[in-house]
């Protein structure tokens, strides 16, 4: 009995899609990517294994611990990849080079960090996401905050709103407090984490002045509509402020303004972003639907120094959201016929199943065995069926009867 326990176990982290998610799954895939190519992106798909270099050679990108690692036959280090900016930017660098600039590509798939156990935690994440590759500037960071509000939308996600914020500001704000750039890096940990608890007791113990740390604090409290930028003016260059305040008459131009909110003591967990940064929310869930922001130092990395922002959306959270709404109805899909048969019609059942599928006529399922036609008629209601054709003789012929179920 124990070892046939052990066949039926899984390991933690990781989750089994039955029908309904798997169709929830593809079903929003499938919206994303329409999208996607609508704007000009296209699809790529890097590979699921990488060279763990890639993850820990001097990038900061806080991976070290999280990563999936085995060996090859040649004894080198392999990941199953945690990211798929970076498998992207090597894509870019090697594959890409004579495409002309700038590169609009997406993806899609998933990505596997180790991370200690819990219960519920996750370990493997799925993914869709888009990236800007070769373009710096307003324009280029209007189109993918453009972009990711329509991707929310299009997923049913009107409420959605995303919060924008500059790593810029971010670094310019911390400098004129005073603290180091140590002290910093761990104020910027506590706002990645959204720990303002934990922020709130690392401020307090360091060797500031109190209207200092009361600044410090302040940080996570520049938040609101375009308005704040004006505040956010006095406290460091105009550079660093800017480039948001022309972003925002972009996005009156996009029509999407009005969905994104400003949010200067945003950080996001990796640290090869460099300008703007940006999560994506819903009033029905805590964590981000999405996320994302500009990296124009990464591509340098793998020798081509190229400016890029993208997003990725989670899409086990678009997956728990949509489950909460009861969109759409379990498999079947709704619209699906069921084929039945009377004794003796199983190949008169294939041919009309065929020439059904051929027509568009939707989901067309065939029973597997003779049945009467009561018989079929719960059947297909068992199955959600929203249609019946049920072929009997009559005579010499054979008749098709069509019902709904």
């Amino acid at each position: 009995m124990e070892k046939k326990l052990q066949y039926l176990r899984k390991p933690e982290g990781f989750k089994d899609l039955l029908p309904r998610e798997a169709a929830l799954k593809r079903r929003s895939e499938l919206v994303l990517s329409r999208l996607f190519a609508a704007w000009g992106y296209r699809e790529v798909v890097p590979s699921t294994v990488e060279y763990s270099s890639i993850f820990t050679a001097g990038m900061k990108t806080d991976y070290e611990e999280k990563l999936y690692r085995f060996s090859d036959d040649r004894g080198r280090t392999l990941v199953l990849r945690p990211d798929l900016t970076l498998p992207l930017a090597r894509v870019v660098s090697t594959h890409l080079q004579e495409e002309p600039l700038p590169l609009r590509l997406f993806y899609q798939g998933s990505i596997f960090r180790y991370l200690p156990s819990k219960a519920g935690r996750q370990r493997e994440f799925h993914q869709s996401g888009v990236e800007l590759l070769g373009s710096r500037g307003p324009l280029a960071d209007a189109e993918l905050l453009a972009l990711a509000v329509a991707s929310l939308k299009a997923l049913g996600m009107g409420d959605a709103k995303i919060f924008l914020g500059n790593l810029g500001f971010v670094n310019s704000y911390l400098a004129r407090t005073g603290v180091s750039a140590e002290e910093g890096e761990r104020v910027k940990a506590h706002l990645s984490g959204k720990d303002l608890v934990g922020l709130e007791a690392y401020v307090e113990g360091l060797s500031l002045g109190r209207q200092a740390k009361e600044d410090l604090l302040g940080l996570s409290r520049l938040k609101g509509g375009r308005e704040v930028l004006a505040e956010a003016a006095a406290w460091v260059q105009h550079r660093d402020v800017g480039d948001m305040a022309e972003l925002f008459t972009i996005l009156d131009s996009h029509g999407v303004a009005g969905d994104v909110l400003v949010d200067l003591g945003l950080v996001r967990g990796l640290d090869y972003y460099t300008g703007i940064v940006f999560d994506g929310y819903t009033g029905n869930l805590g964590s981000p639907i999405c996320g994302g922001g500009r990296y124009d130092q990464l591509l340098g990395c793998f020798g081509r120094d190229l400016p890029a922002v993208g997003f990725a959306v989670n899409m086990d959270n678009v997956l728990l959201l949509l489950s909460r709404q009861g969109f759409p109805a379990d498999a079947p899909s709704p619209g699906s016929t069921l084929v039945a048969f009377a004794p003796g019609l199983q190949g008169e059942a294939c041919r009309a199943a065929a020439r059904l599928r051929e027509a568009g006529r939707g989901p067309v399922e065939m029973a597997l065995e003779p049945l009467s036609l009561g018989e079929s008629r719960r059947f297909a209601a068992e199955r959600k069926c929203r249609h019946l054709t049920y072929l009997e003789r009559q005579g010499e012929t054979t008749a098709a009867r069509e019902e709904d179920v």
